[in-house]
């Protein structure tokens, strides 16, 4: 089966419908809108083929609804999907509006998907952030988060083959080790056979 991952879509409608029209199953990894885009989402996505990875910018009040993944979870089995990142520009939005305090998991959160990740041990996982050394290796940054330092604790624990994810408006495709990191574009597609 094709599963169609797809960079942020931060609110272009449009453009993610064109995308989704042609492409047998997707997974958004994250920033697909505020109320008004999850709210069309729930209307025109009920095929359970197309789905959404929340980010940090997203409105947490969709989360359990369709066609999100929630914020950790397993796609058809195969896939590990975590949500969520901190938002370095959170001083210039507004709470409840385009800035959420839950943006990351929470310490419970992040206890159950650590185990669940190294029970299963999954061959992708797709995430809106990444892990910590990939965000320094690939960009530079060097700031810590409580998602990246997660996510890195995964990685130490087990190397996937194929890591996608967003955040950062860029396309890079690199390998760490045996493990090949995809960053996303905004509304770039990658597809993967699954």
């Amino acid at each position: 089966m094709k599963l169609t991952a797809i960079g942020d879509v931060h609110g272009k409608l449009q453009k993610y419908k064109k995308i989704v029209d042609g492409c047998e199953n997707s997974i958004c990894v994250g920033d697909f809108g505020f109320k008004e885009e999850w709210v069309w989402a729930q209307t025109n996505l009920t095929n359970l083929r197309h789905w959404i990875n929340q980010g940090n910018h997203d409105d947490p009040a969709f989360r359990t609804q369709i066609p999100s993944l929630g914020r950790f979870s397993f796609y058809l089995n195969k896939v590990f999907t975590v949500a969520g990142a901190n938002s370095i520009d959170r001083h210039l939005r507004t709470e409840g509006v385009d800035w959420f305090p839950n943006e990351e998991l929470t310490y419970v959160e992040q206890l159950e998907a650590f185990d669940d990740y190294c029970t299963f041990k999954p061959k992708i996982v797709i995430s809106h952030d990444c892990p910590q050394k990939v965000m320094e290796h690939f960009f530079g940054y060097t700031d810590k988060s409580q998602t990246r330092t997660m996510l890195q604790m995964m990685l130490n624990e087990h190397e996937p083959d194929l890591w996608i994810f967003f955040f950062f408006f860029r396309n890079v495709d690199r390998y760490i080790n045996n493990c090949r990191f995809k960053c996303l574009a905004e509304l770039e597609t990658f597809e993967i056979e699954i």
